[in-house]
C-alpha cells in the first residue's frame, strides 16, 4: 500500500510539472496585416498566370522570328560568296560557285537547304523549307525561298563590278 501511495505522489508530481512546461496557444489568429499580403501576394501571382500561359502556348511566333533571323544570316553569307565568286553557276535546283578553284554549292535536301564544299561536307545553312529556287541571270543571282509557315523570302544579289559579266 505504501509503495501505491508513493507512486501516485510520484505521477502527480510529474504530471505537475509537465503542466507547468507547457505554454499557453495564442488564439488571436490572423491579423488584418497578415491578411492583406497574403491578398495581395494572390493577386500578384493571379495577374501574371495568364502572360506564362500566353507564352507557353504561342511559341509558332518565336518560331517565325527565328527562322527571319537564319534567312538574314544564310544571305550575309551567301552575298560574302556570292561577291568573291568567279562564276555561278544554277543547275538542278542546286547553286554552285567557283572561287579560287573551289566549288561551293547550295541545295536543298528535305527541308533543309545546305552547303557543300567541293560536294563535301554538308553544312545546314537553313531550316524548316517548303521551297528554295536559284536563279541567276547577268550579274544577278536571284533566291526565292518559302518556308513551313507560308512566308515567302526572296532576295537579289549583284555582282561586284568588274567580275565576270557571262554567267549561265
Amino acid at each position: 500500500m505504501v509503495n501505491r501511495l508513493k507512486f501516485a505522489l510520484f505521477m502527480k508530481t510529474l504530471l505537475e510539472e509537465r503542466r507547468g512546461s507547457v505554454k499557453r496557444l495564442n488564439n488571436s489568429g490572423f491579423t488584418m496585416a497578415e491578411m492583406l499580403l497574403s491578398l495581395s501576394l494572390f493577386c500578384l501571382l493571379a495577374s501574371l498566370f495568364p502572360l506564362f500561359v500566353a507564352m507557353i502556348l504561342h511559341q509558332e511566333p518565336a518560331k517565325e522570328r527565328i527562322q527571319h533571323m537564319e534567312w538574314e544570316l544564310f544571305l550575309s553569307q551567301l552575298k560574302k560568296e556570292v561577291h568573291g565568286c568567279d562564276f555561278v553557276v544554277v543547275a538542278n535546283h542546286r547553286l554552285v560557285l567557283a572561287k579560287d578553284g573551289e566549288q561551293i554549292s547550295f541545295q536543298k535536301i528535305g527541308q533543309q537547304l545546305r552547303r557543300q564544299k567541293n560536294f563535301q561536307g554538308n553544312e545546314i545553312v537553313l531550316q524548316n523549307l517548303q521551297s528554295v529556287n536559284f536563279h541567276a541571270k547577268g550579274k544577278k543571282v536571284t533566291v526565292e525561298a518559302v518556308d513551313v509557315y507560308g512566308n515567302v523570302k526572296s532576295a537579289e544579289i549583284y555582282l561586284f563590278a568588274g567580275q565576270e559579266d557571262d554567267w549561265q
